[in-house]
């Protein structure tokens, strides 16, 4: 990806002003369509359903989250513990 040049970002930031493509942006039209959009912000971001129950959860404990550092997760040993929850005998016997 080219690094821009103060011209060339001036350039184009004077191109968008004429061209002004929000003008003619609509949106989502249909019911479902309308649905789906809803769902964008809750992928990825601090709209996602764990960062929510975060932040929920430390109003209720009336805590900030600001500045706090997520440590990291080793997810390779989660999955193998799961894996070797899913083998036990106890479960096995559950599920039959």
């Amino acid at each position: 990806m080219p690094r821009w040049t103060t011209e060339a970002r001036q350039k184009q930031s004077e191109l968008i002003q004429q061209v002004r493509p929000w003008k003619r942006s609509t949106g989502p039209r249909t019911r479902q369509g309308k649905r789906r959009s809803s769902q964008n912000s809750l992928k990825t971001g601090e709209h996602t359903q764990l960062a929510k129950l975060e932040r929920s959860l430390a109003r209720s404990l009336g805590i900030s989250l600001h500045g706090l550092r997520v440590p990291e997760i080793d997810y390779a040993t989660i999955d193998s513990e799961w894996a070797d929850f899913f083998r036990t005998a106890d479960f096995e016997e559950e599920t039959n």
